[in-house]
C-alpha cells in the first residue's frame, strides 16, 4: 500500500514507512480492522511444538468441518516447517495432490515461496496419518465453497490468516491443558526445526549438519541469521 501511495503521490507527499506504521492513525486504523473481523492480533512467545504437543492438540480437535480443517492445518505446518502466511496461499488444485508410494497412499504438498528470495517451491511428502487427515480435509474442502480456490478457509471462504490460526490454537491450548496462548501459529516452524535438531544429535550429527539440513530443505536461506537462533531450542533436549 505504502508502494502505490508513493507511486501516485511522489515521495514527497507521502510520509515514510516507518514514519506511517508509528502514526496513531494507523494503529489505530489497524486496531479497528482487526477488531472488527474478529482478528485481534494475540502475541505469544513461539515455543516448539514436539510430537507429544502435536498429539494432545490433535486430540482436542472434534469431527465437524472446522475441526477438519485444523487438523489439516496442523499437519501442513508441522510437516512442511512453513510460515502460517505461506500456507495461507496454497491453491487446492494447485499445491495438493494424492498420490501413491511405496507407502501406500500420501499426500504432496507444495508450499508457495512467500519469503524464500531464491523463489524455490517447498515440496513435502506426508504419509500415515497426517496424510490421512489431509485426505479428509480435501474431500470435504471440495464440498464447501467452490469459488474460493484456496486450499484453507474461513467460515466466509476467505483466506485464512496468521491471526485465524492463532485464534483456534489458543482454543486448543487451553482444552489440551496448556493454557491461554501457550503455542503460537510459528510454533510449529520452530517444531519443525527443533525436531530437525534433535534428528541429528541422535544419530551423533553435529550443529552444522542440522543447520546444513535446515537450509538445503528450502525453508531458511543458506546464511540466514534466523538459523543461530535454533540453538536455543537445544535446551529442551
Amino acid at each position: 500500500m505504502h508502494r502505490g501511495l508513493v507511486e501516485r503521490h511522489g515521495v514527497d507527499g507521502v510520509p515514510t514507512l516507518l514514519r506511517l506504521k508509528r502514526s496513531r492513525l494507523w494503529l489505530n486504523a489497524v486496531k479497528f480492522l482487526r477488531l472488527k473481523y474478529g482478528e485481534k492480533p494475540v502475541f505469544v512467545h513461539a515455543r516448539p511444538i514436539w510430537y507429544q504437543d502435536e498429539e494432545r492438540l490433535l486430540n482436542c480437535t472434534g469431527v465437524d468441518t472446522a475441526a477438519l480443517q485444523q487438523r489439516a492445518m496442523i499437519r501442513t505446518l508441522i510437516s512442511t516447517g512453513c510460515r502460517a502466511s505461506e500456507m495461507a496461499q496454497m491453491v487446492i488444485d494447485l499445491d495438493i495432490e494424492e498420490i501413491i508410494d511405496f507407502d501406500g497412499p500420501a499426500v504432496k504438498l507444495i508450499v508457495p515461496p512467500m519469503k524464500n528470495l531464491r523463489q524455490e517451491k517447498i515440496v513435502t511428502v506426508i504419509r500415515e496419518e497426517a496424510a490421512y487427515d489431509l485426505r479428509q480435509w480435501l474431500r470435504r474442502r471440495r464440498q464447501i465453497f467452490p469459488e474460493s480456490s484456496y486450499l484453507f478457509v474461513t467460515n466466509t471462504g476467505k483466506k485464512v490468516t496468521v491471526e485465524c490460526v492463532n485464534m483456534w490454537l489458543n482454543t486448543l491450548c487451553i482444552y489440551a491443558g496448556y493454557g491461554a496462548r501457550f503455542f503460537s501459529a510459528h510454533s510449529f516452524r520452530h517444531g519443525f526445526a527443533s525436531r530437525v535438531i534433535a534428528e541429528c544429535l541422535a544419530k551423533n550429527e553435529d550443529m552444522s549438519a542440522a543447520f546444513s539440513k535446515l537450509s538445503v530443505c528450502g525453508l531458511w536461506a543458506p546464511m540466514s541469521p534466523k538459523i543461530p537462533l535454533l540453538r536455543n531450542f537445544l535446551v529442551l533436549l
